[in-house]
């Protein structure tokens, strides 16, 4: 299989592959790109790349570059880390992703990804893969009621707590109830100090509040009218990810993220949606030890490891810039 022709595809033109592809992810949404566009610090750009191939079949990269090295070198891949790869609206098949795989050799400069597990033929030979990391995420496609069948004793015993407890679950309708999820997330992040997550600010979850509910959706949990947590989830055609979430500390043991959970859970498998992935990003208000821990409360709403190749692709340039800065290093060390 060969590319005819190569490109920038319009934003319409990507959010409607985007749209209909069978295997996206929310992070590989024009819109997920142009979020951290407005993101100072971020330092991303979209840099997305249209390829046709000569059986008419088309299929997007969604990329963004930021730069390296006093902005002399950029790199390509996804905003904090997330999922990448092709999307495409009609099937690929083996030969269309050796024609991407050399491609990203030897055709988009410097590399680096992680790329969907999701995606057709991820773990093809050609491509530049350098390690495995891996998501954690739950198969819905046997329906709700067998996945919840799945989740662990204590896992339904804290469900059951939580409604106990009077705890309620709701989709965020306002701006303030936004506002009110985005505190909650602050006071976790100064209890904890410096975290593994970064704080993220207001205008990235105001950004959020304004998105197309069919993308972005909070889940809010509540003790009487006080909101005790939440959850921020991503869609797309047949994912879900749940990609933020936090909990007030005074209102843990209320256990209200199994009940957050259920009620996200429960309705994406209602809409028709195959996973619900629970990356492997942290929780606020987790604590000290919160990696091994997390991990082991996600594996007990039955979520299963899925493989996620790393992509990496070093230009001769790149390569050069890395030897000179750390003979730069050795020789600062030195004077």
């Amino acid at each position: 299989m060969e590319i005819r022709s190569e490109g920038r595809p319009s934003r319409e033109e990507w959010d409607w592959i985007w749209r209909g592809c069978g295997w996206a992810t929310a992070f590989q949404s024009p819109g997920w790109a142009d979020l951290w566009a407005r993101v100072p610090a971020a330092g991303l750009r979209p840099r997305p790349r249209r390829i046709e191939f000569e059986d008419g079949a088309v299929a997007i990269l969604p990329l963004s570059t930021t730069r390296l090295s006093r902005g002399w070198l950029a790199r390509r891949g996804m905003p904090l880390g997330t999922f990448g790869g092709w999307i495409a609206r009609m099937p690929l098949a083996a030969d269309h992703v050796g024609a991407i795989a050399r491609r990203l050799r030897g055709g988009v400069g410097e590399l680096d990804f992680r790329l969907s597990p999701y995606v057709p033929y991820a773990d093809h030979p050609d491509l530049p893969r350098s390690g495995w990391d891996e998501t954690l995420a739950v198969d819905l496609r046997l329906g709700f009621d067998a996945v919840f069948r799945d989740w662990s004793k204590g896992h339904q015993g804290a469900l059951r707590q939580a409604e106990r407890e009077g705890v309620r679950v709701a989709r965020a309708t306002s701006i303030g109830e936004w506002r009110a999820y985005h505190e909650i997330h602050q006071r976790s992040q100064a209890r904890r100090g410096e975290g593994v997550q970064a704080d993220h600010g207001w205008p990235l979850f105001a950004d959020l509040a304004r998105s197309d509910p069919r993308d972005a959706r909070l889940w809010l949990a509540r003790v009487g009218e006080q909101i005790v947590g939440g959850a921020v989830c991503l869609y797309a055609r047949r994912h879900v990810s749940c990609w933020h979430a936090a909990t007030d500390e005074p209102f843990a043991t209320s256990q209200p993220l199994f009940l957050l959970v259920h009620r996200a859970m429960r309705d994406a498998a209602e809409r028709g949606l195959d996973w619900y992935d629970f990356n492997l990003g942290p929780i606020d208000g987790m604590g000290t030890g919160a990696g091994e821990r997390l991990v082991h409360i996600k594996r007990g709403f039955g979520a299963r490891a899925l493989r996620v190749p790393i992509l990496r692709h070093h230009t001769r340039r790149a390569r050069v810039a890395a030897r000179t800065r750390r003979w730069l290093e050795r020789a600062g060390a030195g004077a």
